[in-house]
């Protein structure tokens, strides 16, 4: 398995992540599901990848099995920089969820939002580290509750 860029995606159609894994189509608009990646995000196998289209790619979801200890972080800033964005969750403000199904994959997909707190990397519970740079962003989630994190890649807009 090699390492992968990620936002190389960006602007081309569907049948470009072919090169991630089999792609499936989730629901009848625009998401598809790679559940066996065959590439590594920063040296790391990645669980699961969400791709949302609006016509062609512009957002990027991969699921890690398992939570990468906050030295992850570093190999992250040495490709893209540091951040000062560096954030616990405060106030939840929204929450919901919707329950995706086809042939093969059945998922729940849940929407929440939470006010954010800035804080640094010796906090115990970092819960988001986002990185804004010209064309993308990338948020690095940690879920305590699951020991599980995730990577969201996204093209900002012009």
């Amino acid at each position: 398995m090699v390492d992968f860029k990620f936002e190389d995606l960006f602007d081309f159609y569907i049948h470009k992540a072919s090169v991630l894994g089999k792609i499936n189509q989730l629901d009848e608009n625009s998401m598809y599901y790679i559940s066996s990646p065959k590439v590594l995000c920063f040296n790391q196998k990645i669980g699961q990848i969400i791709i949302n289209l609006d016509k062609t790619i512009n957002d990027l979801n991969l699921f890690f099995p398992n939570t990468i200890d906050k030295n992850f972080y570093h190999v992250i800033s040495d490709i893209y920089g540091s951040t000062e964005n560096i954030m616990i969750k405060d106030k939840l403000i929204y929450h919901e969820s919707t329950k995706k199904t086809n042939d093969e994959f059945s998922s729940e997909i849940s929407e929440t939002s939470f006010s954010l707190k800035k804080r640094t990397l010796d906090n115990e519970k970092i819960d988001c580290i986002i990185w804004n740079k010209k064309k993308i962003r990338i948020k690095l989630y940690f879920n305590h509750d699951s020991n599980g994190m995730s990577i969201h890649f996204s093209k900002l807009l012009n």
